[in-house]
């Protein structure tokens, strides 16, 4: 069907439909982090993350064992402490959503979702970002969200939004050395910067899709019943 580029809700329906019944119905990772922060010494960390559109993410800070992560389940993020879950955070993840969920929600719930995130989409231009041709989807402010959205592959490839940490202050996340798998694409790698400094890196490694798991990873309550997808170190 013909699109109007634009139109930001014409962009996010071709995203959908360049992927739709194509996108991996499950992927998992092993994501390495480095976080710099802007006061404090730098740290390093391994969360095990497992994917399963839409909005359902599971990742087991390693050691697993301790039971300790994080799960997103719709617009409510469970903090997990010792197996159980310690706080519970009603909001939508804007990187899971335009990752993953985009593929498999409609675009008008996808749409809904992004304007209640404030993104601003009949603000639309075209840029350049890397070399490449990108849709720029919402207003620039401290306060307001930018998708940069890669015109040919139709992914995200850079998020603007306020930091958690000071929403005065923009968060600017980058994904990086998107790599094919099957018929799809990830980042291997995804950096944040904040007033163009970086204070966190993300390396993604012993990338699997489709696989089954155990419903029981989603369900907060059953966190340490469910049987892990991550038995054994695979070569990536």
């Amino acid at each position: 069907m013909p699109y109007d580029f634009g139109r930001g809700e014409d962009i996010v329906e071709a995203m959908h439909d360049r992927y739709v019944t194509r996108w991996p119905r499950t992927l998992v990772y092993v994501q390495h982090n480095q976080l710099t922060p802007r006061a404090g010494a730098p740290t390093a960390s391994v969360w095990l993350t497992a994917v399963q559109p839409p909005q359902r993410v599971r990742i087991d800070i390693d050691p697993r064992e301790q039971g300790n992560g994080l799960l997103i389940v719709g617009d409510t993020q469970y903090v997990i402490t010792g197996g159980r879950p310690s706080q519970v955070i009603r909001q939508t993840d804007p990187a899971t959503l335009l990752q993953h969920d985009v593929y498999f929600l409609t675009p008008p719930e996808t749409i809904a979702r992004l304007r209640a995130l404030g993104v601003d989409l009949s603000a639309v231009r075209q840029d350049q970002w890397q070399g490449r041709a990108v849709f720029v989807l919402g207003r620039t402010g401290r306060s307001a969200r930018e998708l940069w959205i890669d015109r040919e592959l139709m992914l995200i490839v850079r998020l603007l939004e306020p930091s958690p940490r000071d929403p005065s202050i923009t968060m600017d996340t980058r994904f990086h050395e998107y790599e094919r798998l099957g018929s799809a694409w990830v980042p291997r790698r995804i950096e944040s910067l904040e007033d163009n400094e970086r204070i966190a890196s993300r390396e993604l490694r012993q990338i699997r899709s489709n696989l089954t798991l155990d419903s029981l990873l989603f369900r907060p309550d059953d966190w340490t019943r469910a049987r892990h997808w991550y038995q054994s170190a695979i070569l990536r």
